[in-house]
């Protein structure tokens, strides 16, 4: 794709969709120039490719974890994210989150020197495709409030001052019953 020299106003672009750019106008005269992005490159040697393929044949690996491995291995053989996107039915920007993210683990890991590195395993490659840290509901309790929560949970409901409730009463009453 050809240099261009820097766009300062909208009457300077002469160039069209088809050159393969998208000019999108921003506040009145000044312009920015959109380049289609290119999809991560994944090569995947023969023992690599085969041990991806035997993991998405287990029927013990989650659905979800399938979809990531058959998003990489299509990725793989050279697909761009939106025929991958169709094949199986997902969305594009999931295609292209999982691509990236096992292209970035497999880039450090072929990097990293051969005796210091993991072996290639089942394990190794569903570590770099599950959920990154920080999915889920966030704390709601403070380290103080648990604490108190533990205190007042060890203490009986008269020492604190509340009534007994009824699940009370019927342990109660159930001991004195035998």
């Amino acid at each position: 794709m050809p240099q261009l020299p820097f766009i300062k106003h909208v009457r300077d672009v002469t160039l069209s969709l088809a050159d393969g750019y998208g000019i999108r106008p921003l506040s009145g005269l000044f312009t920015e120039i959109l380049m289609s992005r290119t999809a991560v490159e994944i090569t995947l040697e023969v023992p690599q490719r085969e041990l991806l393929e035997k993991i998405d044949n287990k029927r013990s690996v989650p659905e979800f974890m399938k979809h990531r491995l058959q998003v990489v291995l299509a990725a793989a053989t050279g697909m761009q994210n939106k025929d991958i996107a169709a094949q199986y039915g997902l969305e594009v920007h999931f295609i292209g989150k999982w691509r990236n993210r096992f292209a970035k683990h497999y880039r450090a890991w072929e990097k990293a020197d051969e005796t210091l590195r993991p072996i290639w395993s089942e394990k190794l490659i569903l570590t770099w495709l599950r959920d990154a840290k920080g999915r889920g509901r966030k704390i709601t309790f403070t380290p103080e409030q648990r604490a108190k929560i533990a205190a007042l949970s060890c203490e009986s409901p008269g020492q604190s001052g509340l009534p007994v409730t009824h699940c009370r009463i019927i342990l109660i009453s159930s001991s004195h019953l035998v």
